[in-house]
This record gives structure tokens, C-alpha cells and sequence, in this order.
């Protein structure tokens, strides 16, 4: 019975150590962050998410072209594309 407890006391302290290092670590790391822009941010948001769609959304098309079957019909094949690269995007994210 000592031994169970003595496990269980060195795995708690094991993880409060572990859980104490990286609060130390997160401490540190937002002491030394920047003061943070709200204009430049959301520019950078904009241009990173929004402005970035076209690329996204040809990229999403060629890869349902690739992931679509090759025994559907060529007709079917531009509409499973985009119906295959949107399921992935919903998946994986974009």
C-alpha cells in the first residue's frame, strides 16, 4: 500500500513540476511580447485571412480534382471536385 501511494505522490509532484515550468515559460514569453498594434493586427488579419481567399479557394478546387474518383463520368468531374475540395476544407480547414 505504501508504494501505490509513494507512485501516485511522485507522479503528482511530476506533474505539478511540469504544469509550474510552463506557467514560468508563459510568463516569460508574454513579459517579452510586444506592445500589440489593434490597427497593424487587423491589417495583417485581413490580409492574411479575407485577401488570401483566391489562392484558398484554387487550391481547394485542384485538390478535389486530384481526390476525385476516375470512374465518375467528365461531366461530374468539375462538381465532385469542388464538392470533394469543399468537404476537405470543412475537414482539415482551409
Amino acid at each position: 500500500m505504501q508504494h501505490l501511494l509513494e507512485r501516485i505522490g511522485r507522479f503528482t509532484l511530476h506533474i505539478f513540476e511540469e504544469v509550474g515550468v510552463i506557467s514560468v515559460l508563459f510568463g516569460q514569453t508574454i513579459k517579452q511580447m510586444p506592445r500589440i498594434r489593434r490597427d497593424l493586427t487587423i491589417n495583417q488579419m485581413a490580409h492574411l485571412g479575407v485577401d488570401s481567399f483566391p489562392i484558398v479557394a484554387l487550391t481547394m478546387f485542384f485538390a478535389g480534382m486530384v481526390m476525385t474518383p476516375a470512374n465518375r463520368g467528365y461531366s461530374h468531374a468539375i462538381r465532385s471536385a469542388v464538392d470533394v475540395g469543399r468537404h476537405y476544407v470543412r475537414r482539415h480547414g482551409a
